[in-house]
């Protein structure tokens, strides 16, 4: 028998249907049983799986994974640190003055896009 599979159920009569439950003793899962939709009378207990299976199931699909996307090796690590041919944008400017509505540049006077490149560019002090 397994789950969803139609039958007469021993305690009500009905023609019905399997549903897996979770068996509890207090906050601790037991196992699992098979019950009727209708009444939850248990009808069968489903053996629980070997926990070394498991277990052996997660190694297989990690070298599935690792066969079809091969043997990756660590890239070298990207620097965020500031370089000498970096961008200037205007939202890391001092002139910007940002608002929710309006960007503006005070040393133009116009209004401008943060990701915009400033040739007036001055870094912002913290």
């Amino acid at each position: 028998m397994k789950a969803g599979e139609e039958f007469t159920c021993p305690y009500c009569h009905q023609q019905s249907f399997l549903k897996l439950v979770p068996l509890m003793d207090g906050w601790t899962k037991k196992g699992d049983a098979l019950a009727c939709v209708s009444c939850s009378g248990i009808i069968e207990e489903v053996k629980k799986s070997d926990p070394l299976r498991s277990t052996q199931d997660n190694t297989s699909s990690a070298d599935r994974l690792k066969s079809l996307l091969g043997d990756m090796e660590e890239t070298e690590k990207i620097s965020l640190t500031e370089k000498e041919g970096d961008k200037n944008f205007c939202r890391d400017c001092s002139y910007l003055i940002a608002h929710p509505f309006l960007c503006r540049c005070m040393k133009y006077g116009k209004e401008v896009n943060p990701m915009d490149d400033c040739p007036a560019f001055e870094k912002k002090k913290k």
